[in-house]
């Protein structure tokens, strides 16, 4: 839906990207596929991604994952590729929401799965965010291009 045209305002976002935390800037995710594929000719593809309320969903149960790609310059993506449909297996109770939660377990198979539900306790969120407050300094202070070598990326 177009954003002026919604009467729901959380049935459609535009998903973003900031590099290293910083908000006040969105990166164009087409200007990952340059970095990503190490071409620098897709340098001027900009990208756009959506989170759509499906048409035909039920209680925020179904969404449309947009992929939209064009050419930089033109702000502009609208050619459509990579797109796809997700749906809610548990809700946020915990219960499982059928058909979808049926079909996901058959197609995962034996497959070991995990969910997240949170930290165990403050002490642990808030190590954890020390832990990432101090690797967004290393990467602001310039430490982190000094690593990159060693780590071959």
């Amino acid at each position: 839906c177009n954003t002026k045209q919604c009467k729901d305002r959380l049935a459609y976002g535009y998903m973003q990207l900031h590099q290293f935390g910083n908000l006040t800037e969105a990166v164009n995710i087409g200007h990952l596929l340059s970095l990503i594929t190490n071409q620098s000719s897709l340098k001027d593809v900009s990208g756009a991604f959506t989170l759509q309320k499906h048409p035909h969903a039920k209680d925020g149960s179904m969404w449309r994952r947009t992929s939209q790609w064009g050419c930089a310059g033109s702000n502009c993506a609208s050619i459509e590729s990579g797109s796809y449909d997700l749906v809610k297996v548990i809700d946020a109770d915990g219960n499982f929401v059928q058909p979808w939660y049926d079909e996901f377990i058959k197609y995962m198979g034996d497959v070991p799965l995990m969910t997240w539900s949170g930290w165990k306790d403050e002490a642990a969120r808030a190590y954890h965010r020390a832990m990432l407050e101090a690797a967004v300094a290393k990467i602001q202070s310039g430490e982190w291009e000094r690593l990159m070598p060693v780590l071959d990326c």
